[in-house]
């Protein structure tokens, strides 16, 4: 996301320099022309390079909140026994901001049905296998609950947290918690653990208000790591499948309650996923040598420049030459 945004900076700044130095000289700028000859190299590679969108071979059904939220454990329970219509591998109920409305009583659902059931638990996020075996995460990977755990005094957690996959027959999960998918860390630590597919679950009850930002958050980590997401969002119709290009799964369910679709447990791992921000550091320490470079031609320089006028003048000059401004 940060590399993406840098490059959209260099290339605005870069034609917007351009045109300054052609109004003032008339001579084209030739380091904005190479700024944007590399732009068009980095376009033209990823439109040539990225794939055609292909089905997976695990389908996902996630279960959305119903407009009226009465008797949800019943609603659920049906809604999920439609979505079986599709054979589904994995079935994730989006029901995290009713912390009443947890997965446990359902262990025999996804026995009956063998599938994957996921939701929320007594113990924080939760997947139910089709062996009865209940397994959680609950990371807490982000500021929101920073007070909290200070107070708990588990300041371990706030600087190293537990970062695990939970293991199934297709590969390994990753759950993150609305916030947390805000954040590179959490995803690129589940993709060093070797989790190939992420699940981002959402806690609040006001979620539909920025349910793009969640949804846009979710695209840039299965992005960077090459791998499916799913975005559960606490509104009854937001929720998404992602592929690993940023593009949204064709939804395969035309009840509104639903949304299904294809997505596959994926091993590749991109650039990112290997070095991290190794490109951010880079540029961060170039910046940190130019600025002392430049103390250091500063201090050896035998001339100063006015504050108001920026005339350059001998150091110890009292009075500027050019604007008569006294220096302090």
């Amino acid at each position: 996301m940060y590399g993406v945004t840098f490059l959209i900076l260099l290339v605005n700044c870069a034609i917007a320099y351009g045109i300054l130095h052609y109004r003032e000289t008339k001579k084209v700028f030739k380091i904005a022309v190479g700024v944007l000859v590399i732009f068009a190299i980095i376009f033209s590679y990823g439109a040539v390079t990225v794939p055609p969108e292909g089905d997976g071979d695990v389908t996902v059904a996630i279960i959305q909140i119903p407009e009226e939220t009465e008797n949800l454990q019943q609603q659920f329970l049906e809604l999920s026994e439609v979505a079986l219509k599709y054979d589904p591998e994995f079935i994730i109920w989006s029901a995290f901001v009713f912390k009443d409305l947890t997965v446990e009583p359902y262990v025999d659902f996804a026995q009956a049905n063998d599938v994957y059931l996921a939701g929320w638990g007594r113990e924080g996020n939760a997947l139910v296998s089709p062996m009865g075996e209940i397994a959680y995460h609950n990371m807490h990977y982000n500021f929101f609950t920073i007070p909290q755990r200070i107070g708990q005094r588990d300041i371990k957690s706030i600087f190293f947290p537990d970062i695990h996959g939970i293991h199934t027959e297709f590969g390994s999960v990753g759950i993150l918690e609305c916030a947390e998918a805000g954040s590179t860390l959490p995803a690129k630590d589940f993709a060093n653990k070797g989790v190939q597919f992420l699940l981002v679950t959402t806690a609040s009850p006001s979620t539909y208000v920025y349910s793009w930002a969640l949804g846009t958050s979710a695209i840039y980590r299965a992005v960077e790591h090459r791998m499916f997401a799913v975005e559960v969002i606490g509104d009854h119709d937001s929720s998404i499948i992602i592929d690993p290009y940023g593009r949204i799964v064709e939804d395969i369910a035309p009840e509104p309650e639903i949304v299904a679709g294809k997505i596959a447990f994926t091993k590749e791992r991109t650039f990112y996923s290997r070095y991290g921000d190794i490109f951010g550091w880079t540029i961060t320490g170039l910046f940190i040598l130019l600025i002392g470079y430049n103390l250091y031609l500063r201090r050896k320089s035998p001339y100063s420049f006015c504050k108001v006028c920026r005339a350059q003048m001998e150091k110890g000059t009292k009075v500027c030459p050019n604007c008569g401004k006294k220096r302090r």
